[in-house]
């Protein structure tokens, strides 16, 4: 037709032009968050596409008029996008020559973006490759890609799931299938680096094998770059393909308590001790039944681990045991965790004598294969050294723990290495240097276990300062976490301590009945070293309210009358018997340093005697 006509080509608009877009079609400059999100990152930049999308939102009466401003009434999810949208698609994909819809297809299964190096080992036709991406390209349905010379990738994601689930699943499996082989070929000599796209497409296909392998390695890989939520997503699938075709073989049985032996960390990592315990329970019959006996000292070393942060102390302590005659003399990547369990156990059982040469022994190895178990071991250690008041070794975990969080850039290690600094200010009564150790470690990781564990050390300092508020919205955050996911190691404790700011802010009837649920939990878990940092805080209440250091408002009366009726008169008396029984633990410990020296001065002041009258077992 020569100059009889004039080509014009239409181009998407930009995103602040279908912001702007938006704005018009609803006629405010009001539009809600969600749904300018929902167009950007589903809808795209075709205008058609933005208008058909809000259409079919309203009449669907999921987006109302509302005082001249728009709102959501729910969600916007990608199956309220309007059938007319793929409907136009659809009849564009149908009306393809065959070999040109087939190499469409074939692309949606590899991704939203195409290497062309997959692309051309994939087609039927790589002769005609290049002529049919160019097509493509022409209709609008591909373009160049961006992030490579030759590659492509599709022009709106819309496309790409319109092409993709307009497909047999048959195909679609055949399909993932083939491009995970060609995978495993192009990029043999980088595998890793693909881990995560190996498992999406042998998942999809008929490989279960395949799928099991790369999920479980892409969860391994998650694992090591801190990213917790992600690896635990993908054992998870691992798990569902291993229990759907896992047989009555001792490999394959074998096979399954390895790779929860594994998962465990995981579950360690993500603090979800209730779903451990569970996931455990469930399977040691299964374990037992192994003639493998260093697998299921594996197994038990794991299955003490969530019995001890769900609170079954006791259970915990015999059960590792058990695991460590199993793990010994073989080799064993979980014996560094069973040592750090069994070494938390005694401290909490006031074992310390054993619990000390059970940390010896690991700081003698220093296996950094297990940097976790070594980590942790340490850190039970200093649990210990809190406990007797020993403020210079855990000045000396710390520094050691800092050291080798710099060498082996371990935040976790970092991490415990605060926390040991701050037991050794805590043990010296310098509460404010405690206070700003916990603090660094509380800002240095968002990692669930290593993320409440420095927030209890937190909340406990700040009780000792009498920053009441600032531990009661710690402990507020905690308490929740905790049940949720069955952590009743921590979570009790930060109940016991939510008790003592309840009392400290007036609330004593309240404060006194969590206490007293704490105690007996205590007891019957053999949880030494809680019950004796709780009736610290209980000799501290108590000495005041005899002493009358903390006066009593008519409100805080009026509110705790019962409480104060029973208890008041029976203060110095409880104050006493707490202060002799730390005093007792104490000697019994061997322990020295701040919470002895406290409980000695307070029972003098209370009894009357001249200060430092006291000896021993009797008074001078």
């Amino acid at each position: 037709m020569g100059a009889s006509y004039q080509e014009i080509q239409l181009q998407d608009l930009s995103v602040p032009e279908i912001q702007e877009m938006v704005t018009s079609i609803l006629q405010t400059t009001v539009v809600p968050a969600d749904l300018r999100q929902f167009i950007q990152e589903r809808v795209g930049t075709n205008p058609f596409y933005v208008e058909e999308t809000i259409n079919s939102l309203i009449e669907s009466e999921i987006l109302q008029p509302e005082n001249g401003n728009w709102r959501l009434t729910q969600a916007i999810e990608a199956s309220e996008i309007p059938s007319s949208i793929q409907a136009v698609i659809s009849g564009r994909i149908d009306r393809l020559e065959q070999t040109v819809k087939h190499l469409l297809q074939e692309a949606s299964v590899i991704g939203k973006t195409l290497p062309y190096e997959i692309l051309r080992r994939l087609t039927r036709h790589p002769n005609a490759l290049n002529r049919h991406l160019q097509e493509l390209a022409d209709l609008g349905l591909l373009r160049p890609s961006a992030q490579s010379e030759h590659g492509y990738e599709f022009k709106h994601a819309l496309i790409h799931e319109v092409v993709y689930s307009g497909m047999l699943k048959e195909d679609r499996m055949a399909i993932h299938q083939q491009i995970g082989l060609v995978m495993e070929q192009i990029f043999a000599d980088r595998l890793p680096e693909f881990y995560e796209t190996l498992a999406f497409h042998f998942r999809h296909s008929a490989l279960s094998q395949k799928a099991f392998d790369y999920l479980r390695k892409s969860g391994r890989k998650s694992l090591n770059k801190y990213a917790v939520q992600e690896s635990h997503e993908y054992y998870q699938r691992a798990f569902q393909i291993l229990e759907q075709t896992m047989g009555e073989a001792e490999e394959e049985k074998g096979l399954l308590i390895d790779f929860l032996n594994e998962w465990a960390r995981v579950f360690y990592y993500r603090a979800d001790f209730g779903g451990l315990r569970k996931l455990f329970l469930k399977h040691q019959a299964l374990a037992e039944s192994l003639a493998d006996k260093g697998l299921l000292g594996s197994f038990y070393v794991w299955l003490s681990v969530s019995l001890f942060n769900t609170g079954r102390v006791k259970e915990s302590y015999g059960l590792s045991l058990q695991a460590l005659e199993m793990c010994k003399n073989r080799s064993n990547t979980d014996i560094g965790m069973g040592y750090a369990n069994i070494i938390w156990c005694c401290g909490e059982l006031k074992r310390l004598a054993q619990g000390i040469q059970y940390g010896e022994e690991v700081m003698a190895k220093r296996d950094d294969s297990d940097p976790m178990g070594y980590v942790l071991s340490l850190g039970g250690l200093a649990m210990i050294y809190i406990f007797n008041g020993d403020s210079q070794k855990n000045f000396e975990l710390g520094k050691i723990l800092l050291e080798f969080g710099e060498s082996h850039s371990d935040l976790r290690s970092t991490v415990v290495g605060y926390i040991c600094t701050s037991y050794g200010h805590h043990s010296l009564g310098d509460f404010a240097q405690a206070v700003e150790w916990s603090q660094k470690a509380v800002a240095l990781s968002n990692e669930p276990i290593f993320s409440v564990w420095p927030k209890l050390v937190l909340a406990n300092c700040f009780i000792q300062t009498e920053k009441f508020q600032e531990a009661d919205e710690i402990l507020r955050e905690i308490i929740p976490f905790c049940q949720h996911l069955g952590m009743d190691y921590i979570g009790l404790w930060a109940q016991s301590l939510y008790g003592v700011v309840l009392m400290a802010r007036g609330h004593y009837s309240r404060g006194m009945k969590i206490i007293t649920a704490a105690v007996w939990a205590f007891n019957k878990n053999g949880r030494f070293v809680s019950l004796y940092f709780l009736e610290f805080a209980l000799a501290e209440i108590y000495f005041q309210m005899a002493t009358r250091r903390r006066r009593l408002g008519l409100g805080t009366i009026f509110k705790n009358l019962g409480f104060i009726l029973k208890e008041v008169p029976l203060a110095r008396r409880k104050a006493e018997t707490y202060l002799r029984k730390i005093i007792q633990v104490s000697q019994e410990i061997g322990a020295s340093g701040f919470m002895q020296s406290y409980a000695t001065g307070n029972l003098e002041l209370l009894l009357g005697r001249p200060k430092g009258a006291w000896k021993g077992q009797r008074w001078r």
